[in-house]
């Protein structure tokens, strides 16, 4: 089962506000996704380019169960009320998918994950180095670009992690930034994503917090996470720093939503191609 709450909270000051009609802006993107499946007698879809046919599998669960409120502004309180509710959805052997809201929304849903000092393996789409609390492993840290303080740095060398660039990618491909992924998915049991909007150029999607010039187009993130398959190791999401009103086109949020798709393929999805 999958366990869905929108945690609208905006960035603190400088950083562009927006974020909090994240939850939202995601939502919308995920009707219109999703309507050639619910438009169809049999839920199912073909790729012209492809030819794969895929269904949506009759059998998951999916709940939304809303928003957090009095969240904006982020306090405390609220960071330990998002890690408790995620906490409990564990506890139900459920998956927790937050909304967000901006990065912050990340730290609590790994406090909520961590059980008995066990924190899970993180796999962190994002244009930055961000604070990992609890952090008993290494974490991969894809499409970071070089502009990040030298703290961060240092923290992320301390803990072991991985950095797998936006410049890396651009240079050397989607193939290798996969066989990156899949080898560091290899070597752990349970994972959680943070998918972070700020990876992608800003001139691809300009709703984010954020300005990012060189990261990834919507294009690359979306063939990067079909070429992995995290199964049964995926335990928990956020999708964050969607700001919808500083991109009227909406790429961004419909580029987040294909994102998430792409991670939670095999739990929504199944192939049906003969």
């Amino acid at each position: 089962a999958i366990a869905i709450f929108g945690v609208p909270i905006d960035p603190p000051a400088p950083q562009r506000s927006g974020t909090a009609a994240g939850p939202l802006g995601l939502r919308e993107a995920s009707h219109a996704v999703l309507h050639p499946y619910l438009s169809s007698p049999s839920q199912t879809v073909t790729d012209i380019e492809t030819g794969r046919k895929t269904r949506l599998r009759d059998d998951n669960a999916v709940l939304d169960i809303g928003d957090l409120l009095a969240c904006n502004p982020w306090t405390s309180t609220a960071s330990q009320t998002v890690a408790a509710l995620v906490g409990e959805i564990v506890s139900q052997k459920a998956m927790p998918l937050l909304l967000g809201g901006d990065s912050r929304v990340v730290e609590a849903l790994l406090d909520g994950m961590t059980v008995e000092g066990d924190s899970p393996a993180c796999l962190i789409l994002s244009n930055k180095l961000m604070r990992v609390p609890n952090a008993s492993n290494a974490h991969l840290f894809v499409g970071t670009n070089g502009l990040q303080p030298a703290t961060q740095w240092k923290t992320c060398r301390d803990a072991g992690g991985i950095v797998l660039s936006a410049e890396h990618i651009h240079v050397n491909g989607i193939e290798a930034a996969v066989d990156t992924i899949a080898a560091y998915i290899r070597q752990n049991q349970r994972f959680a994503v943070c998918l972070d909007l700020e990876i992608l150029d800003s001139g691809h999607a300009a709703g984010s917090p954020g300005i990012n010039v060189g990261g990834l187009t919507p294009e690359q993130l979306t063939a990067m996470l079909s070429g992995i398959d995290l199964a049964d190791k995926l335990a928990g999401i956020a999708a964050v720093n969607v700001a919808p009103a500083l991109d009227p086109r909406g790429l961004t949020e419909l580029a987040a939503m294909e994102a998430l798709l792409a991670i939670l393929d095999t739990q929504l999805f199944e192939d049906v191609t003969t």
